[in-house]
């Protein structure tokens, strides 16, 4: 299968129309930026979609999406941190989560070989943060706390990975324990 899939070049799409979504953030011209974000952050619904209803997920996939979700929340919680939008407390907490999620990938990937695929509680969160940045660009009144209640969502998607990740070790050496009894021969076979 080909690595540069349609769900994969949405994906790259999305990392491609930041640059816009920043530069008209810092220019002040909201509209424009309220419409390129919003084309970021489809994207981001899209993608699985694609890559699932076209039996093109891959492993590049799994690595990409994820990864440009977090260049996406990361590059914009900076840019309106920087600009006096967002609070500093804000971008910290994302970081120091986005920072852990990585270290715990890469460890994951190094170790295990294997990608832990997404998790609905992961998605559930990146909607909400979306939902942050999409009040926090439209300067609604109660955008700060849409977006902290993201970030917490955030945690929690970052705890069931967690829980789930330490499921799937504890069921290896079960699974290990029954395919090797399985493979052995019977008594009564000669």
């Amino acid at each position: 299968m080909k690595a540069l899939t349609l769900a994969n070049f949405v994906t790259l799409s999305r990392l491609l129309l930041l640059a816009p979504v920043i530069y008209f953030l810092t220019t002040d011209e909201r509209v424009l930026s309220i419409i390129f974000l919003a084309l970021v952050l489809f994207g981001a619904l899209i993608d699985g979609a694609i890559a699932r209803s076209r039996g093109e997920v891959s492993e590049l996939g799994k690595i990409l999406d994820p990864l440009v979700d977090k260049l996406v929340f990361v590059s914009l919680f900076i840019a309106l941190a920087l600009m006096g939008e967002l609070p500093v407390l804000a971008l910290l907490l994302l970081l120091l989560f986005q920072v852990g999620i990585v270290i715990g990938a890469l460890h994951q990937i190094l170790t295990d070989r294997a990608i832990q695929g997404a998790r609905p509680m992961g998605k559930i969160a990146s909607l909400a943060i979306s939902a942050g940045l999409i009040t926090v660009v439209m300067e609604l009144e109660l955008s700060h706390w849409v977006l902290y209640g993201g970030i917490m969502l955030v945690y929690v998607a970052g705890l069931d990975y967690l829980i789930n990740w330490i499921r799937i070790l504890r069921e290896r050496p079960q699974a290990k324990a029954r395919s090797s009894r399985a493979q052995m021969p019977s008594e009564e076979s000669p």
